[in-house]
């Protein structure tokens, strides 16, 4: 049986798990160039905080079209929900206008240019 990204979120996709990170790592080659040196390094050090808060789950970044750097924690564990380091990073992140957008499996903040 295949590994699929399928979820009840809308927008999921139904293809294969490999077929899904192979697009994204193609979208992000591409995106990346719409974006200048500095609002690329404060989505990596934006990265680096929500990697170390979400310690127990999957955080990555997307680079978006539509003028957003996007970093997404799939999954994210109940105990993590409660930790002062989450607490610290969503302090940080109304400070600074990145948004914070709750799904069903995931959270998913946006960094707008």
């Amino acid at each position: 049986m295949t590994k699929t990204f399928k979820d009840l979120e809308e927008g999921r996709s139904k293809q294969a798990a490999w077929a899904c990170v192979a697009d994204a790592k193609k979208r992000n080659e591409k995106n990346v160039k719409m974006f200048t040196p500095e609002q690329i390094l404060a989505g990596e050090k934006f990265l680096q905080l929500a990697q170390n808060a979400w310690f127990r789950s999957r955080v990555y970044l997307n680079y978006r079209e539509t003028n957003f750097i996007a970093i997404k924690v799939d999954k994210p564990t109940a105990s993590d929900k409660l930790s002062p380091a989450v607490e610290a990073l969503d302090a940080f992140a109304a400070e600074n206008g990145i948004e914070k957008c709750v799904r069903s499996t995931s959270y998913i903040y946006r960094i707008a240019f």
